[in-house]
């Protein structure tokens, strides 16, 4: 079974920036464990609130894209895109700053549903990682989003006819 984008991004997202429960090492900043449970308990407004008191002091892409899939929960797609963005321009490590990039194409197409715009982030990352190590990995996580695209993943279905007997 082939990993789908939202996947691929959680994976390398919580790998890069572990929940407090993976990392003994380094106790959780108290603003971060209130996001968390927060968000745990859908209370989106609330750890949108925490997550910015955090950023506000610390630089963390990582946890600026944390902030951007919550704001997608809670209905704010345009501040998502522009957290996203900069979480993107932010980041140094390949691997993250690929996984945000591609993220951030997938939330212009299906929030915004301007495809242009879409190609055109996936156009310059496509650039930045040309001849690298890491051109497969943006190759690879740009076909599956293609896919979902073509596949309809992104298409709200149509309500139910209501059947009176």
């Amino acid at each position: 079974r082939q990993m789908c984008i939202r996947d691929s991004f959680s994976a390398v997202l919580s790998s890069l920036a572990p929940d407090e429960t993976a990392s003994k090492a380094a106790p959780s900043h108290p603003l971060l464990a209130r996001a968390r449970k927060a968000e745990r308990s859908l209370d989106f407004t609330g750890a949108v609130k925490a997550y910015d008191e955090y950023l506000e002091k610390y630089e963390d892409p990582a946890l600026g894209a944390r902030l951007a899939e919550v704001l997608i929960k809670a209905g704010n797609s345009k501040r998502a895109i522009s957290v996203l963005t900069v979480a993107f321009t932010e980041t140094q490590e390949p691997r993250l700053k690929i996984v945000l990039g591609i993220r951030l194409a997938e939330v212009i197409l299906v929030t915004q549903r301007d495809p242009k715009a879409a190609r055109v982030q996936l156009e310059l990352l496509r650039g930045m990682f040309k001849g690298t190590e890491d051109e497969a990995y943006v190759e690879d996580l740009a076909a599956r989003m293609m896919k979902n695209v073509a596949d309809g993943r992104y298409l709200k279905k149509k309500p139910d006819q209501p059947h009176y007997g």
